[in-house]
This record gives C-alpha cells, sequence and structure tokens, in this order.
C-alpha cells in the first residue's frame, strides 16, 4: 500500500492504534482544500451490520454514520445517506447513485477492479459467534470448523463471510440471513451452529446478546482491511478523504471514535 499504509497501521487488529500526533511540523500556510462538484455528498450505506452502520428507529447510526457526517462537515456540504443492500453498493457508485460508500466495506482485489478505496481505516477479520455450550469445539478456528461434518453455519447473505463459507466450509450447511440480528436470532433459538461475520458485528452481537448465551470465539479466520469506496475518476474524493482520515488519526478523534463504538474490541 506504499506510504498511505500509515493509515492501515492507524488501527490494527481489534482496535490496536498508532500513534501520528506531533510527526509533522506547524506550517502557517496550507493549500487550499481541493473543490468538489457537488452540493451534497451522497453516502452508500447498508445498515444492517452494528456497530459499524445500522438504524435506530428511522436514523442511521454507528461508526460509519458518525465518521461520514464528521466528513461532510469537513468537507461543508450536508450528507443524504442512500439505502442499498450489498449487492447495490458497487453497481450504485459506477452509475453515479452514490458518490462514496461508507458501510463497512471490505478491500478486495475484484472490487479494486470497479472502484479506488481510500485508505483502509481499520484491520479487522471474520469470526464465529457460537452459543456459548459449543464454544470448546473451535479451539482453533477455521481449522475446527473446515471439516466438521454437517456443521450449520449462517451468514449474512453477499456478505464477506457468506463467500468465505461457501468457498472453504465444504462440510458445512451454511444459511444466508438477510441481516446480522435475524442470524443471531437463529443461533439462540439452536437452528444453526455458528454465525460467521466481520469481527467487530460479532463482538457487538455477543456483548448486546450476552444473557442468551452466546460467545465470540477470538480466532480471525480471515485478516480484512475496511475502507471506504469512491469511483475511478473521482480522485479529488478520494484525496480529500484520505485527508480527512490522516487528520483524524493524527489528532486521536479515530481512536476516540473506535472505542466508542467498539469498546468490547480494545
Amino acid at each position: 500500500m506504499g506510504r498511505n499504509n500509515v493509515l492501515a497501521q492507524g488501527c490494527l487488529l481489534l482496535g490496536l492504534l498508532c500513534g501520528l500526533t506531533g510527526c509533522f511540523p506547524f506550517s502557517f500556510w496550507q493549500p487550499a482544500p481541493e473543490k468538489l462538484d457537488v452540493s451534497e455528498l451522497l453516502v452508500g450505506v447498508t445498515p444492517t451490520a452494528p456497530p459499524l452502520i445500522y438504524k435506530e428507529g428511522d436514523r442511521i447510526v454507528g461508526l460509519e454514520a458518525e465518521l461520514a457526517r464528521a466528513f461532510g462537515d469537513a468537507l461543508g456540504m450536508p450528507v443524504r445517506f442512500v439505502e442499498l443492500n450489498l449487492q447495490e453498493q458497487i453497481p450504485a457508485l459506477e452509475k453515479g447513485k452514490v458518490d462514496i460508500v461508507m458501510s463497512g466495506m471490505v478491500i478486495t482485489q475484484p472490487r479494486s477492479a470497479r472502484i479506488d478505496f481510500c485508505d483502509p481505516y481499520f484491520r479487522a477479520g471474520q469470526m464465529l459467534l457460537v452459543d456459548i455450550a459449543n464454544g470448546k469445539q473451535f479451539p482453533r478456528g477455521y481449522y475446527d470448523l473446515k471439516w466438521k461434518k454437517d456443521i450449520r453455519v449462517g451468514v449474512v447473505e453477499a456478505s464477506p463471510g457468506d463467500y468465505f463459507a461457501r468457498k472453504n466450509l465444504p462440510e458445512a450447511r451454511v444459511t444466508g440471513y438477510k441481516t446480522a440480528d435475524a442470524a443471531v436470532t437463529a443461533l439462540v433459538r439452536g437452528h444453526i451452529d455458528a454465525f460467521l461475520a466481520d469481527a467487530p458485528m460479532v463482538a457487538y452481537a455477543a456483548a448486546l446478546h450476552e444473557s442468551k448465551g452466546v460467545v465470540p470465539v477470538y480466532h480471525l479466520l480471515t485478516e480484512e482491511y475496511l475502507a471506504w469506496g469512491v469511483r475511478k475518476e473521482d480522485k479529488v474524493l478520494q484525496r480529500r478523504a484520505n485527508g480527512f482520515l490522516k487528520q483524524y488519526v493524527e489528532d486521536g478523534r479515530l481512536e476516540s471514535l473506535l472505542r466508542k463504538w467498539m469498546p468490547y474490541l480494545n
């Protein structure tokens, strides 16, 4: 990732942050920010992935939502969230229906062929949520999961966990759900043996449903970087987003937001 890797290292696995404050000398002169040819920022989101992006009533909230609103303030323009399902995110971006996707998007090579990514702001991976009585079945995570015959694994449809499970768990019975809440409900009711999803989603679900006897298996099955997606031609927007993130890393605001929304991962 070249010199931009500084932001990838800004939030290492499960919230380990590096400090960059004080690395840059003070200057009285700063170049004028590049202007964007839009009057409002259209942000594509799939609000089904707490704590990254989800809904409380009619309001879209979460880490990504707070970052999006702050980014809009930095740009001096209003933010309008455009709700999409996972499969619609990249087509909507390509067709100009949204300007940026800020929705816990994982960087992958196929996606990078179609869109550009801003500097990653978090490193995570896929993790399991299981019934507490079954937690001891997975001491080695993936290696215990891969060859268990007929194990029932729940995933969010079209998510990285869905793709991973169907590709790498040949003996599993994989069931897709519309939302993480639906998958967790299925786990609590005994319809599946494990829920496979991004680490922040799993840890959040474990904290939310602790009384129902579910626990995370703290063993990452993959390594993934979360970032915002933009059109390949939108270099100005990409640079403004990267500058915004860089400032948030330097002054500690990104660390504060991560601790606010994901305290159980620190």
